[in-house]
């Protein structure tokens, strides 16, 4: 996006005419013009603000504030996952080596606590390890970052199992990812993502288990082709498999350059979304002068109707509150090896007691968590 919007720039200032901006559209009138759709190359002609000095003031200015910061290492994705626009851009393009080490060294001169990686899967590439040893000589030299977060590459290998260690190590990462995001094999080939089986997952788990190295795994609801009965029963059989650190569930969003976000295959799997705030999930509230900003989440599909996506949102709040945040969890654990009691039976069985307790205090936050995401059809 950096040439096309210095070309916009220039072309509001007047300096050249829209025709001249690559890769956009623009109205004339009633007219849609497109632009040459112009690609990108090396990438380190973008320069770097951290090194270009545009920060310096700041960081001195406020040596209290706790900074964050955000890097790439490099840009796209080869998967086409149709939830996902990181795939508008298949090809991965690199930054090199240098300009990588010289925005970590910036960061962590200048007290910079939180960096965030925002590559679509560090760890897919050899190279990706030294980063991480360069994090953490950084570490070492000025005591900073605290933290290196990242998305990991999608199909877990052993460079990302080596990161993994090397981050939990030395304390710069709390867990590693293993991203599921569906079990049911429909929904799989709907959203064009292939996962390694359940078994293999099973395997990862102890491999991290044995090493120390807490996991955590991201599922995702409203996937076209997803039942009540698979969404539940899958992230059932990923505890079954030996998930038992983290396990979370994000709303489906429909982003605009997605395939999702088509008119045509929204059409074919009977999506409806609403518009909603963004849930800010990692920051405080925002204040009352910021802008609100809005997301699309899927609400009903063909495979799941909007009655059913309430149930299920009830069924992994239950899961998430009672298993991974551990106030059940070692009962349930407890009754699966012992009684032969499923995942699936115990959690369905506490969310019927949760809305039969009528006068409880679970009930009444359940209540209230059903009253609100029931707004959304």
């Amino acid at each position: 996006g950096e040439t096309a919007f210095k070309g916009l720039l220039d072309a509001l200032s007047g300096r050249i005419p829209f025709e001249n901006v690559p890769s956009i559209a623009f109205r004339n009138g009633k007219k849609v013009i497109k632009t040459k759709r112009v690609p990108y190359g090396d990438l380190d002609t973008f320069v770097s603000p951290y090194l270009e000095g545009y920060f310096n003031s700041i960081t001195a200015q406020n040596p209290d504030t706790e900074f964050c910061a955000v890097v790439e290492t490099n840009r796209g994705c080869p998967y086409q996952c149709a939830y996902c626009d990181w795939c508008y851009s298949p090809k991965i393009r690199k930054f090199s080596l240098e300009r990588i080490k010289a925005d970590i060294h910036w960061c962590a001169k200048h007290k910079v606590e939180y960096i965030f990686c925002a590559d679509s899967n560090f760890g897919i590439f050899e190279r990706d390890l030294e980063i991480a040893q360069y994090v953490v000589e950084v570490k070492k030299q000025f005591g900073y970052p605290h933290i290196f977060n990242t998305c990991f590459a999608k199909n877990s290998n052993q460079t990302v199992f080596e990161i993994s260690k090397l981050f939990y190590d030395n304390r710069l990462n709390k867990a590693a990812t293993l991203a599921y995001q569906t079990v049911n094999p429909t929904a799989l080939v709907n959203v064009n993502r292939k996962n390694f089986t359940v078994e293999a997952f099973a395997d990862l788990v102890k491999k991290y288990n044995a090493a120390n190295i807490p996991t955590y795994t991201e599922m995702i609801l409203g996937l076209p082709g997803e039942t009540y009965e698979s969404f539940c029963r899958g992230i059932c059989s990923l505890i079954e498999a030996g998930q038992q650190s983290a396990l979370t569930v994000y709303y489906c969003q429909v982003y605009t350059n997605s395939l999702m976000g088509s008119a045509q295959y929204k059409k074919k799997f009977g999506i409806q979304t609403a518009h909603v705030p963004i849930n800010y999930l990692h920051s405080s509230v925002p204040r009352q002068s910021d802008i609100t900003e809005y997301t699309d989440l899927i609400v009903s599909t063909d495979s799941m109707p909007f009655e059913d996506m309430l149930r299920s949102i009830m069924f992994c709040t239950c899961l998430q509150c009672f298993h991974h945040i551990g106030l059940l969890k070692y009962f349930a654990i407890y009754l699966n090896y012992e009684q032969h009691i499923s995942y699936l039976e115990f959690y369905h069985r506490l969310l019927e007691y949760i809305f039969s307790a009528k006068g409880t205090f679970v009930n009444a936050v359940f209540e209230r968590v059903h009253r609100q995401c029931s707004t959304f059809s």
